[in-house]
């Protein structure tokens, strides 16, 4: 399989059902437009691998297209960045499978002029979720990188705190010796 990459193999083809498998099953059709990506991908790197010569070829490592070896390696050895990834990825397929079964309970039990505007309702529902979650994440990394830019702006302006001492550099004012100020008591004292 993938001329001996099984590895790259496997994740081509996981990639691919896999946004089909989500673009049918959460009516997202517009995830599609990326199977054509996969497949050109996937057609010239064979390509490029087949006229390789055998050396070079040889050479090749198998290894997964995303890196899925590093994040499915071992339960144990999860990050905690990867546990809350599919922590969250397991319970969005459980609320969708849930919600696919509760809708199609009301379907059976609600009239029909009523089940059909809850039909329009929940249709549309996965949909504007998703968009009201996308446009939310866009806000949090813009946010990020404005607090990320005006983090660095502020440790710049504080890592020059001091200034050298340069004495070619004092004003003039501090070159000349001190005048002596005399008071008028002093001089009428001395009068």
């Amino acid at each position: 399989m993938y001329m001996g990459f099984m590895k790259q193999g496997i994740s081509i083809m996981l990639l691919f059902w896999g946004i089909v498998g989500i673009a049918a099953g959460l009516n997202l059709g517009f995830l599609t437009i990326f199977l054509p990506i996969i497949w050109f991908y996937s057609f010239f790197n064979v390509h490029n691998l087949k006229s390789l010569p055998a050396e070079e070829f040889y050479a090749i490592e198998d290894d997964y297209i995303l890196h899925l070896d590093r994040i499915f390696g071992s339960t144990h050895d999860f990050s905690p960045q990867y546990r809350k990834v599919l922590a969250v990825l397991m319970i969005l397929f459980g609320v969708v499978i849930l919600w696919n079964n509760v809708t199609d309970l009301l379907y059976w039990v609600l009239p029909d002029f009523l089940a059909n505007l809850l039909y329009n309702i929940i249709y549309r529902l996965p949909q504007l979720i998703i968009a009201i979650v996308i446009i939310v994440t866009g806000y949090y990394i813009l946010i990020g990188k404005k607090k990320k830019l005006d983090k660095d702006e502020t440790a710049d302006s504080q890592e020059h705190y001091w200034q050298p001492y340069r004495p070619y550099q004092q004003p003039d004012s501090a070159l000349e010796p001190p005048k002596e100020e005399h008071s008028q008591t002093d001089d009428t004292a001395n009068s």
